[in-house]
């Protein structure tokens, strides 16, 4: 019983330990993977959206698209010199439009899409837990449980050979952005 005792209960502890080292670290480790694996294929800045190119212009058979039908926009937002504002531009298409932001953990804390958006164009502003921010009219305010997430804006586009549909969905990417809030604006 003595000898059982001494080889279950630490194999037991260092299970447990284990595993819940895997759950805690994993989530952070699969961004922190994502991030580098995208900045291997092109530059990536931080407070700065990465736009998928068109579909009709991502001919190039070595890339790879989640989804023909979805065209993305990713940014890799940084906490820690303050706040970031994410300025968001639905597409005027009336095809389904989303935002959704992650802790660097991907819990997912916000999601708003073009049902429940307040307006065509809006600006959210992400902060951290006990940092002071006083809004501007019709700006929201996010908290983000970590200094570092990922911001991911989505657009369905029912034609890929609809030029018109493509060019509003480029322009509303394109005036899409992440900027770090100024401390001379005041806030």
């Amino acid at each position: 019983m003595k000898l059982l005792l001494r080889w279950v209960l630490p194999t037991v502890l260092l299970a447990a330990f284990l595993h819940f080292l895997l759950i805690w670290r994993t989530p952070e480790l699969v961004t922190t993977l994502a991030f580098r694996s995208m900045q291997r294929l092109r530059p990536l800045d931080w407070n700065a959206f990465l736009h998928q190119p068109r579909l009709a212009e991502a001919s190039d058979p070595n890339q790879t698209a989640t989804s023909p039908d979805i065209v993305y926009s990713i940014a890799f937002y940084d906490l820690s010199s303050g706040p970031v504002r994410l300025h968001c531009v639905i597409p005027e298409t009336g095809n389904y439009w989303s935002v959704s932001t992650y802790a660097w953990n991907t819990d997912n804390f916000f999601v708003e899409n073009d049902r429940t958006a307040p307006a065509r164009e809006f600006d959210l502003v992400l902060k951290l837990p006990g940092a002071v921010y006083h809004p501007r009219a019709g700006e929201r305010v996010l908290t983000s449980p970590t200094t570092r997430g990922v911001i991911l804006l989505r657009a369905i586009i029912s034609d890929r050979e609809n030029k018109k549909e493509l060019a509003l969905i480029s322009a509303a990417q394109r005036k899409s952005a992440v900027v770090p809030v100024r401390p001379e604006a005041g806030h």
